[in-house]
């Protein structure tokens, strides 16, 4: 692994223009550094931000980034908890989590392909903004030690790199979203991780109906999928 040199990270550029140049430098970056992931997410932008490209990203797999959302894990993550107190980088010592929901969690993380060794960097800046940067190994407990010794100089610098390009990527200016009262409704429950059918039991209308509010929804916010609308929703304090 190479040495740290601050005059190297001032001489690189960090580059990225959409959401996947962003996931290929970020995998590209764990690679370099002996890591299996790392994840990138806006906890606040702040009360002067404008609108952002996006809020989390990470080189997670497809399903773990379901199944996170799914099962509310966003709620329960005890990393995301500390990130938002935290003043410096931090361990995730998985192994002092003890509820089962904590352990469960850990655990599927693992199955699905993370490691078991971890650190955060919160990310401060103006207005209130905090973003943290969250880096994954898959490392032996009496390796990990010297392992973060020797990465922790890299990845806390690109992460504040990584961050300040980030937050000055906006989103296309777009008129303000007026979203129909059954829609924001919809939307609502499926943050809480409720499918269409579950929805449609709830709120007593059809499967169909359901459906169309939350393709209406994401039109209208201009997403890409169902978890995308929600957690744009979410940020924008529609829900």
């Amino acid at each position: 692994m190479s040495g740290f040199s601050v005059e190297q990270y001032i001489s690189d550029e960090i580059e990225f223009t959409s959401r996947d140049e962003a996931v290929a430098l970020l995998s590209k970056k764990a690679s370099k550094h002996g890591g299996k992931h790392i994840a990138f997410g806006i906890m606040n932008p702040g009360t002067q931000s404008a609108r952002l490209a996006f809020d989390a990203i990470s080189t997670y797999s497809e399903d773990w980034t379901q199944r996170y959302f799914q099962q509310n894990y966003h709620i329960l993550d005890p990393i995301l908890k500390k990130a938002t107190s935290a003043k410096t980088p931090f361990d995730w010592n998985a192994s002092r989590y003890r509820s089962n929901r904590e352990k469960e969690f850990f655990g599927e993380s693992i199955e699905h392909g993370l490691g078991q060794q971890g650190f955060a960097v919160p990310v401060l800046g103006p207005n209130g903004a905090l973003c943290v940067l969250s880096f994954n190994a898959d490392v032996p407990d009496k390796e990990w030690l010297s392992f973060r010794e020797e990465v922790l100089p890299h990845i806390l610098l690109f992460a504040h790199q990584f961050n300040a390009k980030a937050l000055n990527i906006r989103a296309p200016q777009i008129e303000e979203a007026q979203l129909s009262p059954r829609e924001i409704e919809v939307l609502k429950w499926a943050a809480e991780g409720k499918s269409v059918w579950e929805t449609a039991q709830i709120l007593t209308i059809s499967y169909h109906s359901v459906k169309s509010y939350l393709q209406n929804g994401q039109r209208k916010l201009q997403c890409t999928n169902k978890l995308h609308t929600v957690v744009t929703a979410v940020r924008r304090g529609i829900i």
